[in-house]
């Protein structure tokens, strides 16, 4: 500025002008706050996002390989309740299987379940 272009202030010119740099200052650091708020709120939803993809393609993936095991499931499912069963469940209370075999498909409930929910869950999808 120079000297010709110079005007003095009244003190009111000046509180008014100090006002409007204050007034400028917190609507800045507002809008700094707010932009940091929204930042924080992207960031938030980004996981919620990236969480989600996570699941869902976990989710696709198990039920590829449930699609994939359907044969094998249907063998578990013949074998269940049929004459070789019956045998085998046999020789098991009988004590002719060897120690410390498992012997969990001769368990009916553990196969009825498993058949059930593969049932539910084909259903489903």
């Amino acid at each position: 500025m120079t000297e010709t272009e110079y005007t003095s202030h009244s003190p009111e010119e000046t509180a008014l002008e100090e006002s409007a740099l204050e007034e400028t200052a917190l609507e800045e650091t507002a809008s700094e706050e707010a932009a940091a708020g929204k930042a924080e709120r992207v960031q938030y939803y980004e996981g919620l996002l990236n969480e989600a993809e996570q699941v869902l393609s976990a989710y696709e993936a198990a039920m590829e390989r449930l699609v994939g095991i359907q044969e094998k499931i249907a063998e578990l499912n013949a074998y269940y309740g049929s004459r070789a069963w019956w045998a085998d469940f046999d020789a098991w209370e009988a004590g002719e299987l060897p120690p410390g075999l498992p012997c969990g498909v001769l368990s009916e409930d553990a196969v009825w379940n498993l058949l059930e929910r593969n049932k539910e869950y084909i259903e489903e999808d």
